[in-house]
C-alpha cells in the first residue's frame, strides 16, 4: 500500500482523541464577519484545498469521494500546525497576502466556503510522521472546534468535509 493509500485508509476511520480542548475560531466580530463572505462559488472549496496542498509543496496529492464526505489528502510537505488551526478563520484576513501563510489561507477560505455552503463538519489531520507533531481538528457548521491529537501520526495531511445536510 502506498503512504497516499495510507493517508486514505486512515481518514476513513472515525477514531478518537487522546487529548481534547474545545474552543471558537472565531475570535472577535470581524473574524465573524468576514466568515459571511465566501467564495463567488462556494463548491470552489475544493480549489482552495488544492491550492493549499501546492502551498504545502505535498508531494502527491489524492481525492476520495463517496455518499457521505469528500476527503482530499496531499503527502508530505509542511504540516498544518495547531497554533494556526486554532485561530484559522483570522487567516481570512490575510487573503492577499503571500509569505509562510499561504497554505493556511487557502485551508482557511476552502474550510469557511464549505460551511458557509451547508457541509455538516470539516475535520482536518495533519502532522509530520510522528503522533507527537500530528494534530486533528474537527470544525463543526457553527465554526465551533475541537482539536486533540489522533491515535496515530499522519506524515502529510488529509481534509474531509462531510456531505451537506439535507
Amino acid at each position: 500500500m502506498s503512504e497516499l493509500d495510507d493517508i486514505l485508509s486512515q481518514s476513513r476511520q472515525t477514531g478518537r482523541f487522546v487529548e481534547r480542548r474545545r474552543f471558537s475560531l472565531a475570535k472577535d466580530k470581524a473574524v465573524e464577519k468576514l466568515r459571511r463572505y465566501s467564495l463567488p462559488d462556494p463548491n470552489d472549496y475544493v480549489l482552495e484545498l488544492v491550492r493549499a496542498g501546492t502551498f504545502a509543496q505535498a508531494r502527491a496529492m489524492a481525492f476520495e469521494a463517496d455518499d457521505d464526505r469528500l476527503t482530499i489528502a496531499w503527502l508530505g510537505g509542511t504540516p498544518l500546525q495547531s497554533s494556526d488551526l486554532i485561530q484559522l478563520f483570522d487567516f481570512l484576513l490575510l487573503r492577499r497576502r503571500g509569505g509562510q501563510h499561504r497554505q493556511v489561507v487557502h485551508v482557511a477560505m476552502a474550510v469557511n466556503a464549505a460551511l458557509q455552503a451547508g457541509h455538516s463538519q470539516v475535520r482536518i489531520v495533519s502532522g509530520d510522521g510522528t503522533r507527537a507533531q500530528t494534530v486533528r481538528v474537527d470544525i463543526s457548521a457553527s465554526g465551533e472546534a475541537v482539536m486533540g491529537e489522533p491515535e496515530e501520526g499522519l506524515n502529510g495531511t488529509f481534509i474531509s468535509v462531510d456531505k451537506k445536510d439535507k
